[in-house]
């Protein structure tokens, strides 16, 4: 038997699961999405997944991705029925690469032209438009429909989590980050696929996008941001709530449109948040695709952390992350990603100490993001490596994947172009 949203509403409601329900009467306007928690048994990947299910589709809810660091609608290859209806396909096809995860070429593979490059993690496929609902809310006020939406079926795909549990990528970055090529009736090809045994892509895969994704695309959350009239959402997880098997339900929270600042949870970090010691943190992301932001210093303690020097072989500058740099939030990753020589400064340091991102929070203001060394500790055990070495060419990558959300709550407003950091108590 299919549990249907209503169903999974009901039991949800009924059996008193949500750690939430306080929260969602004290709001008048915007929503409160309960997110699930899946941790893939095959690697050990976590991640929160909202619950969607496309109108007029009979098909089992599907647990999607919430992922800051992208903004498409996705879902996973032979997941939905073979027999969609041909209207609602439209005349794009979407290739998406993650730049973390390119390759050389490999000899068994064609080479390609113009710059482009093989990845071991990447999804191909056309672009529906159709209904969506989200249907994993604990109460069913809370459930809410996307009724132009976007969304691409996976042909191809590797590193999508796709064999885990997770049935897709629901993307909440930045707007202008979806986007799409024309299908059309040329017939020009827009991807690359090849198997390359070498590779330690899943099932060997590797693929490469041809064509620019040059037609932008309402992206799912922003579709549902202009039904509540506030361009702004948070997310707030609560890791008190301990993980049962694979899929934990209502372990975290989406908030949308005006209550994205009017929840406790936001309310309750105020008092914390006026100190000297842990400021409100207000970040201007780039024009991008990531809710990014520019690292003027790093302190780890009293010790500043030297900049990378610059080199041919880094293309850097002499700033940690200069706007338009690799500095960004993504709750798509579930670990932390900092410079090697952040990393080293870590490992030295006493666990009593303090990381300071000093960050450039607007023209001329400098304010510092900080975290606890004692919690990267912490972190490192549960999620085995809370601090990552980037790959060759990286050095200057700082990525505040899930384990931030264990520090803070996170708001991000479309209008104002800010991140705001939310110390929990």
């Amino acid at each position: 038997m299919i549990k249907t949203c209503l169903m999974i509403s009901l039991l949800s409601f009924l059996a008193g699961a949500s750690a939430f329900g306080s929260l969602r009467s004290e709001v008048s306007s915007g929503r409160a999405i309960a997110l699930n928690y899946l941790v893939v048994p095959k690697t050990g990947f976590e991640g929160l997944a909202i619950e969607l299910k496309i109108e007029g589709v009979d098909m089992a809810p599907a647990q999607m991705l919430v992922d800051v660091g992208s903004s498409s609608m996705s879902f996973c290859p032979g997941f939905l029925p073979d027999d969609l209806p041909d209207a609602w396909r439209t005349d794009y096809n979407q290739c998406n690469e993650y730049g973390m995860a390119q390759v050389d070429l490999p000899p068994s593979c064609p080479p390609l032209s113009d710059g482009n490059v093989y990845s071991a993690e990447f999804y191909s496929g056309d672009v529906y438009q159709s209904p969506v609902v989200a249907c994993n809310a604990s109460s069913i006020a809370d459930a809410f429909t996307m009724p132009e939406a976007y969304y691409t079926v996976m042909e191809y795909q590797s590193g999508m989590t796709c064999d885990g549990g997770f049935r897709g990528i629901f993307g909440v970055a930045f707007k202008s980050g979806n986007t799409a090529a024309l299908s059309g009736p040329s017939g020009k090809p827009t991807f690359q696929h090849c198997t390359d045994p070498k590779s330690k892509a899943e099932n060997g895969e590797i693929g490469a996008c041809l064509e620019p994704m040059t037609h932008p695309l309402p992206s799912a959350l922003h579709e549902e941001l202009a039904q509540v009239d506030e361009q702004r959402f948070g997310i707030y997880v609560n890791f008190s709530i301990p993980v049962t098997g694979s899929l934990t339900y209502d372990r975290g929270m989406l908030y949308t449109g005006p209550m994205a600042i009017e929840n406790a949870i936001y309310r309750s970090g105020e008092s914390a948040l006026i100190t000297q010691t842990y400021p409100r943190v207000y970040q201007l992301p780039t024009e991008g695709s990531h809710w990014s932001f520019a690292v003027n210093e790093v302190y780890v303690g009293n010790k500043v952390v030297p900049r990378p020097v610059p080199s041919p072989a880094n293309g850097l500058g002499t700033s940690w992350c200069p706007l338009g740099g690799s500095c960004f939030v993504d709750s798509g990753r579930d670990n932390i990603v900092l410079p090697f020589q952040v990393c080293e400064a870590i490992g030295e340091a006493d666990a009593s100490a303090d990381i300071n991102l000093s960050i450039m929070a607007g023209v001329g203001i400098v304010q510092n993001l900080t975290i606890p060394v004692e919690a990267l500790i912490v972190l490192k055990d549960y999620w085995e490596t809370a601090c990552s070495y980037p790959t060759k060419g990286q050095s200057d990558l700082f990525v505040l994947g899930l384990p931030v959300w264990s520090l803070f709550y996170i708001k991000f407003d479309d209008i104002l172009d800010t991140i705001e950091f939310v110390r929990l108590p």
